[in-house]
């Protein structure tokens, strides 16, 4: 059993508590103030345990943690923490250079506030740079500069505290649980020349010739005369992505040409995802592009998607990743969005959050937990091949590394693809086997 001492509670200690005791750590805690802890009153002396302080000076013979102030607080500073950074260790961040502490004394920054700053995007808030398509500029912030989404920090510091606990009481006890795998798709374009309509195939064949562009015309006419469409890997899908493990984000609308040609109207859409959804695969919205900040929008792609599939859905991930915050989230919450799962580097991959975990989002602007689950994504297709300019082998290479990096910490490794990128064809022409072939190495692990 772990206990806290601290003379002061806020939303924002409660919520990190969860996130590093209870889902993290998977170890029973009590927050104890001061006048409790010195009449004796709920410490159980008949179990192992250690007692921590959270304050602003060491106290007397506590584990000692020290307060930078960010917990108590309901506004964003415009300030950056205090870094500490070594070779070969974690940052300190809200580093306090005044402590010399022992491993077994506490640690010498807040660890606490760290974590929350890392898992909110604090640093978004604070200065909220966005680039192309709207979304947040990933290269413009330090953390991204400092590397720190390579790693699952906020619980790599969890652990780091809690082998320090250990020295002082190896016989406290947590749950382990083990890494977990998700494997999901964006449908963006669920046929490449299929069932989009004669007008727009027409259209297409059109313009293609008068380009002389007569490789892409022979694939149009191929596909639409031959009964084989190159984004068309469903099937290919149900043989090797096992359905407990996979899940599609489906695009349902379009009001910008960033969205797909196909839509909620067209009939063998609406049967493909039934058909998914049939063979026990997860369902979840892909809210258009021009939704980050609809939220009428987001309401209305909902419904469709519920009536679809005949129940209430509550997951979704945005088309493009955008999102802003903290706008989106709470749209998603209105619209009756319990999980999303756009968290998502799109430059590069790893962890934007310091989280391989999924948990609940915090809202900075009115400083309270929500109901929103969110699932961060370790590593998507796109980036590997477009952003980071990756070959096939790298890429694999990379997923994995990323795969042991989650699995140090007995997260979640979550991979996003498209439909399209096992077509084998174009752009992603080498890629279906090795993609194949990771997944069934990945789901032989479990």
């Amino acid at each position: 059993m772990l206990y806290l001492l601290c003379d002061f509670q806020s939303t924002r200690l409660d919520y990190i508590l969860n996130i590093v005791f209870d889902r993290i750590l998977q170890t029973e805690y009590t927050l104890l103030s001061w006048e409790a802890y010195q009449q004796g009153i709920a410490i159980k002396d008949d179990t192992p345990h250690v007692v921590m302080y959270y304050g602003e000076k060491p106290g007397a013979g506590q584990f000692f943690i020290p307060d930078s102030g960010l917990l108590r607080e309901n506004r964003i500073r415009e300030e950056a923490p205090v870094l500490l950074e070594q070779a070969g260790r974690l940052p300190q961040l809200f580093f306090q250079e005044e402590l010399q502490l022992k491993p077994t004394e506490g640690v010498t920054h807040d660890l606490l506030a760290s974590c929350f700053f890392l898992i909110t995007q604090y640093e978004r808030y604070q200065h909220p740079t966005t680039g192309t398509h709207g979304r947040y500029d990933e290269v413009a912030y330090d953390s991204y500069t400092r590397k720190w989404h390579h790693h699952p920090l906020v619980q790599l510091l969890a652990e780091e505290l809690w082998q320090q606990l250990l020295q002082l009481e190896p016989k406290l006890s947590r749950i382990h649980r083990r890494t977990s795998l998700h494997l999901t798709f964006d449908v963006d374009h669920p046929w490449k020349y299929w069932f989009r309509g004669f007008f727009v195939n027409a259209g297409g064949l059109l313009k293609h010739t008068f380009q002389l562009r007569f490789q892409v015309v022979g694939e149009m006419l191929k596909a639409l005369f031959s009964g084989s469409d190159p984004y068309n890997t469903y099937p290919l899908i149900h043989r090797h992505f096992p359905p407990e493990h996979t899940a599609f984000f489906f695009l349902l609308d379009r009001t910008t040409p960033q969205d797909g040609w196909h839509t909620y109207k067209n009939r063998p859409y609406r049967k493909l995802v039934k058909g998914l959804k049939e063979k026990g695969y997860g369902i979840g919205l892909h809210p258009s592009y021009a939704t980050y900040l609809n939220p009428e929008r987001i309401k209305f792609e909902r419904e469709r998607l519920n009536r679809l599939v005949l129940e209430d859905s509550e997951h979704s991930r945005q088309h493009f990743l955008r999102y802003r915050l903290p706008e989106t989230f709470r749209f998603l919450l209105e619209a009756g969005i319990r999980h999303d799962y756009t968290l998502a580097m799109y430059t590069d991959r790893g962890f934007p959050t310091g989280m391989a975990l999924s948990y609940p989002w915090f809202d900075l602007g009115k400083n309270e937990a929500t109901e929103l689950m969110l699932h961060p994504t370790t590593v998507m297709d796109r980036s590997l091949k477009d952003y980071q300019g990756l070959g096939v082998d790298e890429a694999m290479t990379q997923c994995r590394e990323l795969w042991k990096e989650v699995d140090t910490v007995n997260g979640c490794f979550r991979i996003l693809l498209h439909n399209n990128t096992l077509s084998d064809e174009g752009e992603w022409e080498g890629w279906r086997m090795p993609i194949l072939n990771l997944v069934e190495e990945l789901t032989s692990s479990l």
